[in-house]
């Protein structure tokens, strides 16, 4: 999950980039991978999705892409507590990759990821605990209820 920042200056007046309890990130409190079960699951702490601007994010898969898992389909009747605006009913071709980019403002570019993914873009928690659920599969599943090649949950709490 990548969440969107902001700084909230009324609620964090006298915090500054450079100071410690600043926060633009939220890295997993907890990973587990259970490759003979085809599954892995990812926590996160609801108190540093709050500090960052609440919980609207994006999901990055490239690296199932890399592990040829190259379908995906975010499966809302079993997450708990997610919306998207515009859920898609069948998987689709994962198409992120990562590339050097000049969007960072860098002399010589940083890695970007490409392209956008609306699929998956803007997923918002609207209650905690949530829980998104994510099906992958090496190829076109064609029915996206077909039983996936593995599955990723990510918690929220």
């Amino acid at each position: 999950a990548e969440f969107y920042t902001y700084w909230d200056r009324a609620r964090y007046p006298e915090t500054e980039v450079s100071d410690a309890n600043f926060r633009f990130y939220c890295a997993p409190n907890s990973l587990l991978w259970s490759p003979r079960q085809a599954y892995a699951e990812a926590s996160y702490r609801a108190n540093c999705i709050d500090s960052i601007g609440g919980g609207l994010f994006d999901l990055i898969a490239y690296n199932a892409r890399d592990l040829n898992l190259t379908y995906l389909y975010v499966s809302y009747p079993d997450s708990q507590g997610i919306a998207h605006s515009n859920p898609p009913d069948r998987a689709y071709a994962n198409p992120q990759f990562i590339h050097q980019g000049n969007s960072c403002g860098y002399a010589g570019g940083c890695n970007n990821m490409s392209p956008y993914t609306p699929e998956i873009d803007g997923i918002r928690i609207q209650s905690l605990p949530a829980k998104v659920t994510v099906w992958l599969w090496k190829d076109d599943p064609g029915d996206p209820h077909r039983t996936p090649d593995m599955t990723f949950v990510l918690y929220f709490r």
